[in-house]
């Protein structure tokens, strides 16, 4: 049943012969109208989102109190997440970033892409369209993360991003990913980084930021690198920070396998509210799906639990309790041609759909909503 028909049977129950709905139920209409745009993703889904809204503020005029439902921050997202040729720039640092940057150099002109090094005697070989950007200066501390710090600030433009950064970016909306190891001394520099981006963004009307950790699993973080982490936690100066467990080298492949998703499914970084969130952290996990013709329902069913466990995100929480309560978006990006079969639906019914030409079938999986504390990182 669409929001539509819904609207109607709440404002229209129990009306009696007046055919006059009551102030209750427009009242519980509204509330769960503002609930539901914080989980809208397709944009079918906002338009029937916003027939029932309209037939909600027209039933409330003729009351006499209209009623106004607040759809500001999810038709922002949806609009910012659907803008065609929005730019998308890739900012990595350290060993992790570098790693990174070397495989998305197939991708050519798809990501703008930047490495922030310190100035060597021999600065790292990359991609020719790779922006490096060198910080120089007189770096002052004892420790490694204080002397990036220091160098990072020497080097600081108007804007407080160093000049080739901020100009290479430009005045058009972006969505800058940034990529760093939560083990590298370069993760110190991340929450600077991170503000310095947020402003240079107008804080959102210019695009959006999304930070992306790195790590080993359970890792032994100490030191400058835990306050590094609590601090971008606490500052909270990104649209989402994801946190992506591995092996060494399979960390990179899996950064790069969802942004290249994310470029294409914009919807993959609409972040949905939910009440059982305790923080803002998250984490995704991906799997392709290999459709068999002539498969029994039990064959695909079987399938289909091996690709979901395979792309459960590598974000492990503390125990299995917050695990289950932390909100879990699942998509099936496929082309129209090669649909899963029903069944999957009954294995996972809140499974999102996306068709989409020319693309592998794949299945994503992004958790969201806990906090550092919850993690086995620290």
């Amino acid at each position: 049943m669409s929001w539509i028909e819904e609207a109607l049977g709440t404002l229209y129950a129990d009306a009696g012969k007046s055919k006059k709905p009551k102030s209750k139920a427009i009242a519980e209409l509204k509330k769960r109208l503002e609930q539901e745009l914080t989980r809208v993703i397709t944009l079918d889904e906002a338009r029937d989102l916003l027939a029932a809204g309209s037939l909600l503020l027209q039933t409330s005029v003729l009351q006499g109190n209209a009623v106004f439902t607040d759809w500001t921050n999810a038709l922002r997202d949806m609009t910012e997440a659907h803008t065609p040729g929005s730019t998308v720039a890739v900012v990595c640092l350290g060993d992790a970033g570098h790693a990174l940057l070397n495989i998305l150099s197939v991708d050519g002109g798809r990501f703008r892409r930047f490495f922030l090094d310190l100035e060597t005697t021999r600065i790292r070989a990359l991609d020719p369209e790779v922006v490096q950007v060198v910080l120089e200066g007189s770096p002052e501390g004892t420790r490694y993360s204080d002397l990036l710090r220091s160098a990072y600030r020497a080097v600081a433009g108007p804007t407080g991003l160093p000049p080739q950064l901020a100009e290479a970016l430009g005045e058009t909306r972006v969505t800058v990913h940034v990529v760093v190891s939560i083990e590298d001394p370069w993760v110190a520099l991340v929450p600077e980084l991170l503000f310095d981006l947020r402003s240079f963004l107008d804080w959102g009307n210019r695009g959006r930021c999304v930070v992306h950790l790195l790590s080993r699993p359970l890792p032994r973080v100490r030191g400058s690198f835990r306050e590094a982490l609590l601090e971008i936690e606490r500052a909270r100066t990104f649209d989402d920070a994801f946190i992506v467990c591995g092996a060494e080298q399979q960390l990179a492949e899996k950064v790069a396998r969802f942004l290249r998703l994310s470029t294409r499914v914009p919807e993959l970084l609409i972040r949905r509210s939910d009440a059982r969130q305790r923080g803002h952290m998250s984490s995704y996990g991906t799997a392709r799906v290999h459709l068999v013709e002539g498969e029994t329902a039990e064959q695909s069913l079987s399938r289909l639990d091996s690709v979901f466990r395979t792309a459960a995100p590598s974000w492990v929480p503390v125990n299995v309790v917050l695990s289950e309560v932390a909100p879990e978006q699942v998509y099936y990006i496929y082309p129209p041609s090669s649909p899963l079969p029903e069944i999957a639906w009954k294995f996972c019914p809140e499974m999102v759909p996306l068709p989409l030409d020319d693309v592998e079938p794949t299945l994503c999986r992004i958790q969201r909503g806990l906090r550092l504390e919850d993690l086995r990182l620290i």
